[in-house]
């Protein structure tokens, strides 16, 4: 015997109203990165969104609650809005979850004024920020347009500083040691005096003159001191 089902209920009609909640969850999500001008990572870490990232979400956005407010939209332009802003929340979101590059030739060295400075390479714009042993924040510089930068430190505050870079709408870099080079220049300081007076001066202010042998090798001391001084990439 043939059989069939008899479905009881409301054929689906051009008039019957869109449904909208997708693109409204779309909605609420852009809005919040748009209000909070950043990305909330999974950690909580919050990423800035870049100024360009910024007009385009307000564009999708406003197209998007054009739509929404929109009483005879079709499915289709639902549809059409939703991908519109999920395309741009994706591609803001992607960019926040990717690592900056790390700074490189990080250092502690002696500026022209004689106070200890960080200094090193890190993507021209980026943001880089130093703390110390004890994960504190002792401030933050940009690296100009060269990617270089430099960022004045206390001189009880040089050893075992962790430097990173964060480039704009991307969380930031994993952690750079800065070698610390004051003590070393410090040295070469002390040295370079010895070298220039041929005498060591003693407490008293006596000089005593240095014998031909140990001038010749604080001569070659200094030297390699001063090569390991230059080297932006000596560990």
């Amino acid at each position: 015997n043939d059989s069939f089902k008899v479905v009881i209920g409301k054929l689906p009609s051009a008039n019957d109203p869109v449904d909208k909640t997708d693109l409204e969850a779309s909605i609420a999500e852009g809005d919040k990165v748009a209000t909070d001008k950043a990305v909330t990572l999974a950690d909580e870490t919050k990423v800035p969104v870049t100024a360009d990232d910024q007009a385009a979400l307000d564009k999708a956005l406003k197209a998007a609650k054009d739509v929404d407010q929109k009483s005879d939209a079709t499915p289709e332009e639902v549809a059409q809005a939703k991908k519109d802003l999920d395309d741009v929340l994706n591609s803001i979101k992607d960019k926040a979850n990717q690592a900056s590059a790390q700074p490189t030739d990080v250092q502690v060295t002696k500026n022209a004024e004689g106070k200890p400075a960080v200094t090193g390479k890190a993507p021209a714009g980026s943001t880089v920020e130093v703390k110390d042993k004890d994960g504190n924040v002792i401030g933050t510089t940009t690296a100009d347009e060269n990617g270089n930068f430099t960022m004045e430190v206390p001189a009880d505050k040089t050893a075992d500083l962790a430097v990173t870079a964060q480039e704009p709408g991307k969380k930031a870099s994993e952690a750079v040691n800065a070698v610390d080079k004051t003590g070393l220049e410090n040295s070469i300081a002390e040295g370079d005096k010895v070298a220039t007076d041929k005498a060591v001066t003693l407490a008293d202010g006596t000089k005593v003159p240095v014998t031909a042998a140990d001038q010749d090798a604080l001569d070659k001391a200094l030297e390699a001191a001063k090569n390991v001084d230059q080297n932006a990439s000596a560990t």
